[in-house]
């Protein structure tokens, strides 16, 4: 699998700074598999940006967008 590097990482999780260091491991996560394994295995959702500005919305992170930038997204 190729690698992917990412921009940002947008984390819900259960506490604040968990969703800020599950974030800061995101960006450093080598795959968007790896990603959301990781973030899987935490109980967190993730909205993730790599370096050509695609956007990837893992698993959990469509019960907190709003209807109308799921529409944008796709």
């Amino acid at each position: 699998s190729s690698t992917t590097r990412f921009a940002a990482a947008t984390v819900v999780a259960a506490t604040a700074w968990r969703a800020e260091v599950l974030a800061k491991a995101t960006v450093l996560s080598r795959t968007v598999a790896e990603a959301e394994t990781m973030l899987h295995a935490a109980g967190a959702a993730a909205l993730l940006t790599d370096d050509e500005a695609r956007v990837h919305p893992l698993a959990g992170i469509d019960d907190f967008a709003d209807p109308i930038d799921r529409e944008a997204a796709t």
